[in-house]
């Protein structure tokens, strides 16, 4: 019965310096900055451009976009011809949605310097065209 005892009162203790040693009390670091102060990041969706182009009849509406540049920026491609392939993909760049069936609706997240981009439906070249100028 003694050695029960002891091993309540060990385990007793353990629990006690755990909680001083692991409390809520503890200051916090911000692993974003050697300070431990927040920072001035904007947290949240990307700060470029939330573009949205519809694929409808083999056509991209609308065919002319804006981003801001070394941001990250997301356009929305809105497949919308039943059973038809296409993609977005900017020209001269690895950013692309995969080629895929509408309706669909896919992202494409993209971070570019100043330029001026193409972008095409990679299944429809010639028919499915048009420009993105980052600034």
């Amino acid at each position: 019965m003694r050695i029960a005892r002891m091993s309540a009162a060990a385990t007793a203790a353990l629990f006690a310096f755990g909680g001083v040693a692991c409390g809520n009390d503890a200051p916090t670091v911000d692993p974003t900055t050697a300070t431990g102060e927040p920072t001035d990041a904007p947290s949240g969706p990307p700060t470029g451009v939330t573009g949205r182009v519809i694929g409808l009849d083999s056509q991209f509406e609308p065919t002319e976009l804006t981003a801001d540049a070394d941001t990250e920026s997301v356009i929305t491609f809105d497949n919308q011809d039943a059973g038809v392939a296409h993609n977005i993909a900017i020209t001269g760049t690895e950013f692309g949605t995969p080629i895929a069936n509408g309706p669909v609706e896919q992202q494409l997240t993209f971070t570019l310097p100043a330029g001026v981009y193409p972008f095409i439906c990679e299944v429809h070249p010639g028919d499915m065209t048009g420009t993105l100028t980052v600034s």
